[in-house]
């Protein structure tokens, strides 16, 4: 079976303004009698309760009260604390002595938390706008974008926005268009946005916007828009989430070994960014370095096993490159579990898990894949492919199939007339069922072959057309070949003179 390249596509991180800010942040306790002489002051973390702190949307201060020196020592919790791609269950941080939480400058904390959520968020486009002034029903929509209930979140925002207009509450209508993958209308209410406020935050959050919907639409212009306004936020600031977003851009035009630098340093600047081990192994896919490719994406499960893009990923490679079709189905089958909308954002996880399926002969799931791929994507070209392929080794089956197959090949033809590949099968199955004159017909209409001959001259000639049948697919190389001999004979002949 012939096997297709599928590339797969990350969504850039818009900045969320406004939707979350305040001073709000996690304390973890945790207490020991007394230290060993001479030992530092260290304290185990489970990986699971780690995870945990990365996936809230607060700060988290960690405290650690020693008996023996009736004293508390506290330590912020950062992105780079821990590493969490190595295969420990548990990690030890380290507490500075001098931070003790009974000389604790609480207006230290309160900057250190305003910086946090800024570099993690950006929200610096609207400082006066705090979780703590805003209304009951704007926190209940910041509570639903929170929770990834966009829908909803939508929703109680254009109703705030039909009563009191503004910039911020149409940036947040923008992100919940832009996260229900709706590019159209999130362009058009961030541009109004920006039409009030022409701040860095919104002109980012456009960037996302125009990336994503660039892709989709496949129209660089947009895409190289975005790349610009990324790259300009980088001599602002060197966050980590910029870089990865230049990135994104950058690999969506070709431009792969600067798209990796550029996820280096978003790695170097944060370890635990899943996302970034993912797109990572997307590059090396790119270069055919398989074992870098796959090492990434475990990286980015040991961090986040639940990441279904990375699932995603890792299932095709398995596939793909090295043929493990039952690890690469589990992998497949996992990230649509964790999101069960996964293949209906991107289509080549129906070709994948219908390709594997066909592979290990598990046809009636293939045929089921395969089916809702072209139901949510009819005309992409892996799916079509893959299906043409399919008939032409198996029409000859069964009655129906080699039904299905004729339908399928005269479709195939009007949505792709230079498909030889499926112009060979339908003249193979016109000769299978004794119907010549409209085999006859078919390579006429379709080729420059026997056009000075009439199919009653055919007929009556009793041309045996059977061993060139297996011919046909290469029809298109060989006009290729002439028209270049064609050329250059002539290019001869005129220096020859």
């Amino acid at each position: 079976m012939t096997c297709f390249d599928c590339p797969t596509i990350a969504k850039p991180r818009p900045v969320k303004d406004g939707l979350i800010n305040g001073q709000n942040f996690s304390v973890q306790l945790k207490s020991h009698a007394k230290l060993a002489s001479g030992k530092p002051i260290t304290a185990k973390l489970e990986r699971s309760t780690i995870n945990l702190y990365l996936a809230i949307l607060e700060p988290v201060l960690i405290i650690y009260y020693i008996a023996e020196h009736d004293e508390a020592y506290y330590c912020w919790f950062t992105e780079k604390t821990v590493d969490l791609t190595k295969k420990n269950k548990s990690f030890t941080i380290s507490f500075n002595s001098t931070n003790k939480l009974s000389s604790i400058d609480w207006n230290t904390i309160s900057s250190h938390i305003e910086e946090i959520f800024s570099r993690r968020f950006l929200l610096h486009s609207f400082p006066e706008h705090t979780f703590s002034e805003m209304g009951i029903e704007e926190k209940e929509a910041s509570a639903h974008f929170i929770k990834g209930d966009f829908t909803s979140a939508l929703h109680i925002y254009y109703q705030l926005q039909k009563k009191s207009p503004s910039a911020h509450l149409l940036n947040s209508i923008a992100l919940c268009h832009y996260e229900l993958y709706q590019y159209k209308d999130a362009l058009k209410n961030i541009n109004e946005a920006l039409a009030i406020i022409d701040s860095s935050t919104i002109r980012l959050n456009k960037a996302s916007i125009l990336t994503e919907y660039g892709i989709e639409s496949g129209n660089k212009a947009m895409v190289l828009e975005a790349s610009t306004i990324f790259k300009s936020s980088l001599d602002e600031n060197e966050d980590y989430n910029q870089h990865y977003n230049y990135a994104n851009t950058l690999r969506w035009l070709g431009y792969y070994d600067e798209a990796k630098k550029h996820l280096k340093i978003a790695l170097d600047k944060n370890p635990n960014y899943a996302e970034a081990w993912k797109n990572l192994g997307e590059i090396y896919s790119k270069k055919g370095d398989t074992d870098k490719e796959i090492n990434c994406y475990k990286n980015a499960l040991a961090i986040n096993p639940k990441l279904a893009p990375a699932l995603m990923s890792m299932g095709i490679a398995l596939i793909r490159e090295m043929q493990n079709f039952d690890e690469g189905i589990k992998y497949l089958e996992k990230a649509v579990m964790e999101d069960p909308d996964l293949f209906s954002k991107f289509s080549t996880g129906y070709f994948w898990l219908s390709f594997a399926n066909f592979g290990i002969d598990q046809n009636s799931k293939g045929e089921f894949y395969l089916s809702q791929g072209l139901t949510h994507y009819p005309g992409d070209p892996y799916l079509l492919n893959l299906k043409r392929n399919l008939f032409v080794e198996r029409w000859h089956e069964s009655p129906e199939k080699k039904r299905l197959a004729k339908e399928f090949m005269l479709f195939r033809l009007n949505f792709e007339p230079n498909d030889t590949i499926a112009l060979e099968c339908l003249c193979k199955i016109y000769f299978n069922d004794g119907e010549n004159s409209r085999m006859f017909e078919l390579i006429k209409n379709r080729t420059v072959l026997f056009q000075n001959t009439s199919t009653v001259e055919f007929i009556e000639s009793g041309f045996d057309l059977e061993p060139f049948l297996s011919s046909i697919r290469s029809y298109g190389d060989y006009c290729s070949f002439w028209s270049c001999y064609l050329f250059c004979h002539k290019k001869l002949r005129q220096y020859s003179s």
